[in-house]
């Protein structure tokens, strides 16, 4: 069996792409392959990842960058029990490689996957979606064998042996955008996770004005 384990989550955009990478996989290993999410009940992975049909299983984790003390101290408590699962899927599971997607449910699941690594053979990486890695993937990095980013700007954040710019995977249920043009002058907009509602709702509102401007647009 071709198995895969995805670890982390929190936002949609660190669970969206894990998605779309899930679906490539099965796809090319058929009935061999098989994939595992592990997260938090904590984040986004909770709804979508049952929704798009695969397994998840819920460490008890939390997170530790800016958060409060107490927050702080709880998470550092459940830290053990985390490990302790993490290992035991692991063993349990076997998988070729596990992929963490950002997010602190990935750190327990990544680490103890990378210390297994030359008893049972699992390659470890990382994906960073965002031009400027966050706080679980920065500490990480130091012990993947791979590191695969979205934007070449956050290589410099990175072991450059490692490093893979691969883009940032996009499911098939998306459909292709249009090729580009400039008559009309085509503006695509876009957002997602916490930040969208805010930006979302300024743009609807300046559309009126905007519209008048000949301009075409993909919201």
């Amino acid at each position: 069996m071709k198995r895969l384990i995805f670890a982390g989550g929190g936002t949609g955009g660190h669970v969206l792409p894990g998605l779309a990478i899930a679906e490539a996989w099965l796809k090319k290993h058929g009935q061999s392959g098989d994939v595992l999410f592990i997260g938090s009940h904590l984040g986004l992975e909770s709804k979508l990842v049952p929704q798009a049909g695969y397994r998840l299983i819920c460490l008890p984790i939390g997170p530790l960058n800016r958060v409060s003390r107490i927050t702080q101290i709880k998470t550092l408590l459940l830290l053990p029990f985390a490990l302790l699962q993490a290992l035991f899927l692991l063993i349990v599971y076997r998988p070729v490689a596990v992929l963490g997607v950002g997010g602190y449910a990935s750190g327990p699941v990544v680490l103890v996957a990378r210390i297994l690594s030359p008893f049972l053979g699992i390659k470890t990486a990382i994906m960073e979606q965002n031009s400027r890695s966050g706080f679980t993937n920065r500490r990480l990095s130091r012990w993947v064998h791979r590191v695969y980013l979205a934007f070449q700007e956050a290589a410099f954040q990175f072991d450059p042996k490692k490093v893979l710019v691969t883009g940032n995977p996009i499911r098939s249920t998306i459909p292709d955008l249009p090729p580009a043009c400039l008559d009309p002058f085509t503006l695509f907009i876009f957002g997602g996770s916490q930040g969208a509602l805010g930006m979302n709702s300024v743009v609807i509102q300046a559309l009126p004005f905007l519209k008048s401007q000949g301009i075409h647009f993909i919201h």
